[in-house]
């Protein structure tokens, strides 16, 4: 968005920087000086997120997450346990799995890369209330399926 915002102004100024040259010395513009102005506005409305390493980590390996997490959750809920780590995975970093008390979900946390950002895979009786479900004082920024979210952390 930043880059988007800074590509506009840098344009827009070499295109009054043209127009200035035209109307002060009535030399006429190269046409491709007004290229930027048909450009810009084009690829400004058409620009898309960009997704995290989270987001494109699950889809890729979408199956192998699924599976992890399926198996986390039903062994939490069969020991009895407040949480504990996974095994090692050449998807992620590192992973736990762990109960929420105030949501009362059971979640999943996959660090892929940055620790600010973990993708976390909620268990929960009810899917509207996730509050508190991203560990610590994260939130949720980006749902990306069902039960699958992008948490971040302050």
């Amino acid at each position: 968005m930043f880059f988007g915002i800074v590509l506009l102004v840098t344009n827009t100024i070499l295109v009054s920087v043209a127009l200035f040259r035209w109307l002060a010395r009535k030399e006429q513009p190269h046409p491709v000086t007004f290229l930027p102005l048909v450009i810009m506005p084009v690829v400004y409305s058409l620009s898309y997120e960009i997704p995290t390493r989270p987001t494109v980590t699950l889809y890729l390996h979408r199956d192998a997450f699924i599976e992890l997490a399926d198996s986390a959750v039903s062994e939490l809920r069969n020991a009895g346990k407040m949480g504990f780590s996974l095994s090692e995975s050449p998807f992620y970093k590192e992973a736990w799995t762990y109960r929420d008390f105030s949501s009362k979900a059971l979640s999943v946390e996959f660090i892929i890369g940055d620790d600010d950002f973990p993708l976390v895979y909620i268990a929960a009786d009810n899917p509207s209330d996730i509050y508190g479900a991203c560990f610590g004082d994260g939130r949720t920024i980006e749902k990306l399926e069902p039960n699958w979210y992008v948490c971040h952390r302050n």
